[in-house]
């Protein structure tokens, strides 16, 4: 769009796909992370650890669209200085946690939960400031037109990014499957 409003009804549209389909898809895994965590890590008491894994990829799925806002408005400089606060938090966060504490996946995965939720804290209010412009279905309608056909895309992504991580609990351990993770 030319001008800022249609800008914002892109925005909130956007956000209103988000929202609406990563909050609900979020909440089976955080419901069953009992059994998950049984059929994922070979041990129910690990639940934890789907938590934080699901909560740090819904805190993900949040950061996109402030991120797409910098830089669709060209704010290189600030996307740059978030991006690199982002990595370096969740680095120095892991290494005390997985190398200090001795936590292994645990650590991994809880210091990416604080970095992604850290970031979501200072990111995300003024981009959820835009779902008061308003619900409108032709709006969602035309995106999700365009970004439906690449759903299959991106979960195949995801799957083949993550895979690794099964094979190696499966032949080693979650520990290691932490030291990996870190690395």
């Amino acid at each position: 769009h030319d001008d800022e409003a249609g800008r914002e009804r892109v925005i909130a549209a956007a956000l209103w796909i988000v929202f609406l389909f990563s909050v609900p898809l979020s909440m089976v895994p955080l419901i069953f992370s009992v059994p998950i965590a049984g059929w994922l890590l070979d041990n129910e008491a690990l639940w934890f650890l789907i938590l934080m894994g699901t909560a740090t990829v819904l805190a993900k799925v949040l950061l996109r669209m402030p991120f797409s806002i910098m830089r669709a408005r060209e704010e290189s400089k600030r996307y740059a200085k978030w991006s690199l606060l982002r990595s370096a938090l969740a680095t120095v966060v892991a290494v005390v946690l997985v190398v200090g504490f001795h936590q292994g996946a645990a650590g991994v995965i809880g210091a990416q939960f604080l970095a992604e939720f850290t970031m979501c804290l200072f990111l995300t209010g003024a981009t959820f400031r835009m779902l008061r412009r308003g619900f409108r279905w032709m709006d969602i309608q035309q995106q999700l037109k365009f970004g439906l056909p690449l759903v299959p895309a991106g979960v195949a992504t995801f799957l083949l990014d993550l895979s690794d991580r099964w094979f190696i609990r499966h032949y080693y351990s979650v520990d290691d499957g932490g030291v990996y993770s870190l690395a």
